[in-house]
């Protein structure tokens, strides 16, 4: 059986429908807990068990990483006014969330960030690489 490919969904939703398939799945994701950029990610993880009862999923991390840095842009700005947050936002830089460090172009404010390859076989997620934008090229 040939790999299926798969981009960022609910792990949980490839386990039900896809994860007792012999093959292999790789698909990409933002967070993993066998990735770990820094030791946020273990306390993170730890506290999201705790309070859910279950591991933390890619879309919960990048989340909290949102979080993150709408308080890291409200500290920079010194301030509640929207204008002055949006600015700070839309020149973020290096910002080390859980799921790796993010820049934002000014111009489109869009997000700059890696994004991880995971290995799904016979219902075990494992972490495979981390992909850069140095690795592409770019």
């Amino acid at each position: 059986m040939k790999p299926i490919l798969c981009g960022d969904i609910d792990i949980s939703y490839i386990l039900q429908n896809l994860g007792n398939l012999p093959g292999l799945i790789y698909m990409t994701a933002h967070y993993h807990e066998d990735f770990k950029i820094s030791k946020t990610v273990d306390k993170f993880f730890e506290t999201y068990v705790k309070l859910f009862g279950h591991p933390p999923t890619s879309i919960s991390a990048t989340y909290f990483d949102a979080y993150l840095l709408a308080l890291d842009s409200i500290e920079r700005a010194k301030s509640f006014d929207r204008e002055k947050i949006n600015y700070q936002i839309r020149n973020t830089k290096n910002f080390v969330g859980i799921t790796g460090s993010i820049t934002i172009d000014s111009n489109t404010g869009d997000a700059e960030k890696s994004v991880l390859i995971l290995q799904i076989r016979q219902g075990l997620v494992t972490y495979v690489t981390r992909i850069t934008k140095e690795i592409l090229g770019k």
